[in-house]
């Protein structure tokens, strides 16, 4: 989200973005001493976002972290072969970045309310058995699914095992009677 850091060698410099606002640190409040955050962050009071990213590159470096994000793009590459080529998935598009968006479609047996719902309630399904975290989306007015992958231990043996349980989920769902599944 934000990572823009201001670094400073001595506090004193931080000076050069102290602004007074009455609404966050007025003039009064200084004279008598009370603390606050506005000269601290660039963000006044928001969370120091950058940090992670700083720790990051401090301790993995800038190849460690090219390294992350080459192994997660390709992981993306890698899922969205497997979907593209699996008959009961569909792939809404041919990722450019580390999201995957995908539904379960199963063939033609379903209708595409009842393909929304089971796509919806898979993913709530794997979260509350905690299986997995799948995000769902809307695209070209239909429920998706999405990976989002960041996690460099992630591996395709783990994605594939998330697929055939989304696939298991809804074909129990598409087993139970229509009016439960809605």
């Amino acid at each position: 989200i934000s990572s823009g850091a201001f670094l400073v060698k001595n506090a004193k410099d931080f000076k050069l973005i102290q602004l007074n606002a009455d609404y966050l640190n007025s003039v009064e409040d200084e004279e008598i001493g009370l603390p606050n955050l506005v000269t601290k962050s660039i963000q006044t009071t928001r969370r120091f976002d950058a940090l992670k990213l700083y720790m990051s590159l401090q301790h993995i470096g800038i190849n460690g972290l090219e390294t992350i994000i080459t192994e997660t793009l390709n992981l993306t590459q890698n899922i969205a072969h497997v979907i593209e080529e699996d008959q009961r998935f569909e792939l809404a598009n041919t990722p450019s970045l580390n999201a995957v968006v995908f539904r379960w479609v199963g063939g033609n047996a379903f209708n595409a309310s009842q393909l929304d719902s089971f796509n919806q309630q898979a993913s709530q399904a794997l979260i509350m058995k905690g299986l997995a975290n799948i995000a769902k989306t809307r695209y070209e007015d239909k429920a998706w699914l999405k990976f989002t992958l960041l996690n460099p231990q992630t591996t395709i043996e783990d994605l594939k095992a998330v697929l055939e349980h989304i696939h298991s989920e809804i074909l129990s769902l598409s087993a139970q009677p229509m009016e439960q599944c809605a």
